[in-house]
Formats: structure tokens, sequence, C-alpha cells
């Protein structure tokens, strides 16, 4: 969530804390101290549940599960793709004609694509008059090149069913990362694009695949 400066942010959280609408903790590391880290409380989850219209354990959250994430090996990684999106929702708030107009989470994409595909996300950014649909493979360097490699099969599938076209966009966690990787991805089925986490994703960080120039804006691969 973007807020106006650091001080409204602390109190809005704050406040938020204190009306259950959210809760927090903070990991366990060895050196130092960790940041809180936000997550829905019962009220929250009343909220969300009443914008979507349906019942709260539709939304399949519990207390304790929420807080479970403290002590996640996917916590980094939850963290990862949550800032990619909440990164785009900060940016169309203050850029005229930007919106992020979809956002499915990991769960919702398996429930969808689930045979097919398992991304981290799905978003449909728009801005400067483009529009382009994209899925998320956010990248730890966890997995061998050959499994991102595979994963590409399972895209080349779904575009053969899908109406509207989209791009697979790898987010790596660094420079060096992402130059092995490229090399791998190199004749994807589907347009792929790469860049390394840190810089907004809205702005030039992208480079295709298969395609020569520099990076692009997100909405340029539209």
């Amino acid at each position: 969530v973007a807020f106006d400066s650091p001080i409204s942010a602390r109190h809005r959280l704050a406040t938020l804390y204190r009306l259950r609408v959210l809760d927090r903790f903070r990991p366990f590391r060895r050196v130092g101290t960790a940041p809180n880290h936000w997550v829905l409380d019962a009220i929250g989850a009343m909220v969300v549940a009443a914008e979507r219209g349906v019942e709260t354990d539709e939304l399949h959250w519990r207390r304790d599960r929420a807080l479970g994430l403290a002590g996640s090996s996917q916590l980094a990684h939850r963290v990862g793709v949550n800032g990619f999106f909440c990164d785009l929702l900060g940016a169309a708030r203050g850029r005229p004609g930007a919106d992020l107009r979809v956002w499915w989470p990991e769960r919702r994409c398996r429930a969808t694509w689930g045979e097919v595909v398992r991304p981290d996300g799905y978003g449909v950014w728009q801005d400067a008059g483009a529009e382009v649909a994209f899925f998320l493979e956010y990248d730890r360097g966890t997995e061998t090149h050959a499994r991102l490699v595979a994963k590409l099969e399972g895209y080349a599938t779904l575009a053969v069913a899908a109406r509207d076209p989209f791009w697979v966009l790898f987010c790596f966690t660094g420079p060096k990362r992402e130059a092995a990787a490229r090399k791998a991805l190199a004749g994807a089925p589907v347009p792929v694009a790469t860049a390394c986490e840190g810089a907004p994703p809205s702005d030039a960080v992208w480079l295709p695949a298969d395609a020569a120039g520099g990076r692009r804006r997100l909405a340029e691969l539209g």
C-alpha cells in the first residue's frame, strides 16, 4: 500500500492494527530485527469478504495460518510477489491513466489454470493508452534453468486456448541470475521478458527474450 509519508504509513497501520483489520508479526532473524509483516486480521477478513460478496469462510482465511507465515520458508517469496504488484498499485496512484486492472494471486491462478500453469500471479496493466496482460514468475534462484524452460510448455498450451495474448514476466533477484537464465529462455514459444527486482516494475526494466534494443516499460510490451 502506498502512503503519503512514512509517518502517515505507521499511523494508519497502527490504527488498522488496533481495529483488528490487520495483524502483524516479526519473523525471526539471527542478527538484527526484522520489520513488521502485515496480514489480515478478523475484521479485515470480514471487510474483504463483504467487498467480494462472499462469506468469510470462502476466503480460506485463518488467523493461525496467516501468522504461521512468520516461520514459512515461502515468506520471502510471498513478500516479493506481493511487493511486485503493490509497486504497480503505487505507480498507478501517481500516474494519471495508469491502472492495475487485474491482480490474481497464486491461489486463484492455481484454481483457474493449475492443470496447465502455476504462475505466482496474473495481472493486467494499463498505462499511456496501452494494455498488457502478463503472468508473473518470481524467481529467487531456487530452480534450475531447465525447470524455468519447462514452465514455458504450459504457457504455450494456454496461449493456444487464450482469447487474448499475454506475456510471461520473469523477475530475478540479480543481474547474474537474469543473464544466465536469458540464455536458457531464448527461443521461448511465448512472449517472455525479464527484469531484476528492485526497480519499479512499471518502468523501463523489461528486456524481451528475443528482441533487439534496450529495456522497455511494462506498458510498451503491450
